[in-house]
């Protein structure tokens, strides 16, 4: 099940990557310090958060953590602020997303994942964005927005959190250029429907 539930994350299948996680959830102690719970914690939040279910995704997401940081796991660490910090920003707690993403980004680095730093930095430059420290959010993207690694989810989404950025600082060609690159990301990787949207 665990090798379903990744697969379905993979394909953006939510509710079946849940409900693979699930079925693990009674064949495993949870309470362990095993790196192998890990990813059913990591699992569970990513595809709550992704359902939109915010108290699950918080549950899990910090159980995760706490169990990466009991196990000294930094990449996994870092990883799991991923979901847990979408879901702190989907429930309003933006400053404490960002103090998570802080944290995560120097365990990315030590960890030395370039696809994880680079995708938390992304991830709290909107966190910034959304406390209005725009000069802050906007040297961010400066900064990962030429480098050619890979991010989490991918690099469409480093482009609409610079049309984001843009638009609220009143650049609407910029805003619109980022649009159209993250549009044309998506449309290469066959995206169509809601990912459009």
């Amino acid at each position: 099940a665990l090798c379903e539930g990744a697969i379905a994350m993979r394909q953006g299948n939510w509710p079946l990557a849940r409900r693979e996680f699930e079925a693990l959830v009674g064949q495993f102690d949870l309470n362990l310090l095993d790196a192998d719970n890990f990813y059913i914690l990591f699992g569970l939040s990513t595809a709550y958060v992704y359902e939109g279910r915010l108290e699950e995704s918080l549950r899990f997401g910090y159980a995760g953590m706490h169990l990466a940081s009991q196990l000294e796991l930094e990449a996994e660490f870092a990883a799991i602020a991923l979901p847990l910090g979408v879901a702190l920003m989907a429930a309003k707690d933006t400053e404490e997303a960002d103090i998570l993403f802080e944290t995560a980004i120097d365990a990315a680095t030590n960890a030395r994942s370039p696809v994880l730093l680079k995708t938390l930095r992304n991830n709290r430059s909107v966190t910034l964005r959304r406390m209005l420290r725009w000069d802050e959010a906007y040297a961010i993207l400066c900064s990962i927005e030429n480098d050619t690694t890979a991010m989490i989810g991918g690099q469409h989404f480093l482009h609409y959190n610079a049309a984001e950025l843009h638009l609220k600082r009143g650049d609407a060609k910029a805003a619109d250029r980022h649009f159209a690159s993250a549009q044309r990301l998506l449309a290469a990787q066959g995206a169509s429907g809601l990912d459009l949207v």
